[in-house]
């Protein structure tokens, strides 16, 4: 039984404190350099209401930091190809630029941080591990809430 003291609550603050730190170094606000990262990491073209709700911000929010994103060069918002009320994201050769900067620096530091840590038997054992744990949380965040 999990309790308050048997919790991973605050391993998982001090996980993602320690990456926004990291972050910071690149000179961006975190919603900035985190939306950067998600038009650089996704297939599809994105367009602000996806943008938003993936990244779990208020859709206002989300015109403030395509707004910021312009103003620095780094995005633009182009006319859909099909409706057009609708408008998609792509990065600008700079912000692709900067975007790769900030994941290639994240994936070195992860890389570092596990070389420090782990083998490379149980580095691949913890990766397995929280990529199931990860499908299983997603899983029941989305089913019904129970009574």
């Amino acid at each position: 039984r999990v309790t308050p003291d048997t919790s991973l609550l605050p391993v998982w603050r001090r996980i993602h404190q320690a990456m926004v730190l990291r972050l910071s170094r690149h000179g961006l606000p975190l919603s900035l350099a985190v939306a950067l990262l998600r038009l650089r990491t996704q297939e599809a073209a994105a367009e602000p209401a996806q943008l938003a709700d993936q990244l779990l911000l208020p859709r206002q929010t989300m015109t403030f930091v395509l707004d910021a994103l312009e103003r620095r060069g780094l995005a633009r918002r182009h006319p859909h190809p099909v409706d057009r009320r609708r408008k998609v994201i792509r990065l600008t050769p700079k912000g692709d630029q900067r975007a790769q900067a900030i994941l290639d620096d994240l994936i070195a530091y992860e890389t570092d941080v596990a070389r420090l840590t782990f083998t490379e038997t149980e580095a691949s054992a913890f990766r397995l591990t929280v990529t199931r744990l990860a499908g299983v949380m997603e899983q029941l965040s989305l089913a019904a809430p129970s009574a």
